[in-house]
């Protein structure tokens, strides 16, 4: 198996045939995979976030990419499995282009000495992610509000539901960053230049 793999997590969660499974997947990746180095990314994120998908390697190399050498959900991806937890309600109070507003509940958290479930809502606007220098690129120009739609997914999942989210930053999040705040973000140290 590939050395990069060796620090990464194990996949869990296989069949008692699990030799079989996974030299299976691992010839599938294979075949997707167009070059050596997109096979090593395709392994490393189908063994870091594979059982998050049910193993389902199509659904994991779509919702996952690798950014600073690090992999990486997209915002549907890590929404996924808030919505999945089941412990999530959640509605979109308002979406357009300028603008969304997502409220969220926890089911399964109280607030301290009261009956009131825990809940959060959060608007992100067009003219904020731009005074911001956030919303700049194609994708936020064609699909302004989809953009916003990830940055408020993104954002509930770590707010609420850390233990599910892991403190991931989102695809979206972490290529809308200059350089330098991805690899804090995926604390990276810089290399010194020569």
């Amino acid at each position: 198996m590939n050395n990069q793999l060796m620090n990464q997590p194990p996949i869990v969660g296989l069949a008692s045939n699990q030799k079989v499974i996974i030299q299976q997947q691992i010839e599938s990746i294979k075949r997707m995979s167009n070059s050596e180095q997109i096979y090593n990314e395709n392994l490393i994120k189908f063994n870091y976030f594979g059982y998050l998908f049910g193993g389902n390697i199509g659904a994991t190399l779509a919702h996952t990419w690798m950014i600073g050498g690090k992999p990486a959900l997209t915002a549907d991806g890590i929404w996924g499995r808030v919505v999945e937890s089941g412990n999530v309600f959640f509605r979109w109070k308002h979406t357009s282009n300028e603008s969304v507003t997502l409220y969220c509940c926890r089911t399964d958290i109280k607030l301290p000495g009261s009956d009131e479930l825990c809940d959060l809502e959060i608007t992100f606007t067009l003219a904020d992610m731009k005074a911001q220098g956030i919303a700049r690129g194609n994708q936020w120009t064609k699909y302004p509000m989809n953009m916003l739609m990830a940055r408020a997914k993104s954002f509930m999942a770590r707010s609420l539901f850390s233990e599910v989210a892991g403190g991931l930053y989102a695809v979206e999040e972490l290529n809308d960053s200059s350089e330098m705040e991805v690899m804090q973000a995926l604390n990276i140290q810089p290399s010194p230049s020569n």
